[in-house]
């Protein structure tokens, strides 16, 4: 576990160096620093808005922000599930078993070429996956091009 007593000490001694320098500049130090002189009352007035830049800090990092993660969080949790709920629809749709109806085909080729018995064989067996009946298809094919 870390101390913060060193951290915390140096921090104030800044903090109330740096006051000084702005309220109360010596001589020596104006020369050093090249300040120039600015009325008091302005002077008063940027410590005041450093305490209140310190107050609204303070409170937006111990109120507000966590409010404000927490609703990001949320989102992204959502946007995940949603992305997850889809990936897992999919995948279901996928490892489903495609069955072929019993009707004639409809769209791929000529149906006078497609020799009715080879086609009505392939639907016959029993297919698992896409890519079996493209097999499938494609052997059809392969056998009616070799066929004189």
């Amino acid at each position: 576990m870390y101390l913060l007593g060193p951290f915390v000490v140096i921090t104030a001694a800044l903090v109330l160096l740096s006051a000084i320098m702005v309220l109360f500049p010596t001589h020596w130090l104006s020369e050093v620093m090249e300040l120039v002189k600015i009325p008091f009352i302005f002077r008063a007035f940027i410590l005041v808005m450093a305490g209140v830049n310190f107050a609204l800090s303070l409170f937006c990092e111990s109120f507000m922000f966590p409010i404000i993660a927490r609703w990001i969080g949320e989102w992204l949790n959502k946007r995940q599930q949603k992305k997850l709920s889809r990936y897992q629809a999919s995948s279901v749709v996928d490892s489903t078993a495609v069955d072929i109806p019993d009707q004639q085909p409809q769209g791929y080729g000529s149906h006078a070429v497609t020799d009715q018995g080879a086609l009505q064989h392939a639907m016959a067996q029993p297919v698992n996956s896409k890519k079996k009946v493209s097999v499938k298809i494609y052997k059809i094919v392969e056998d009616e091009m070799n066929t004189p």
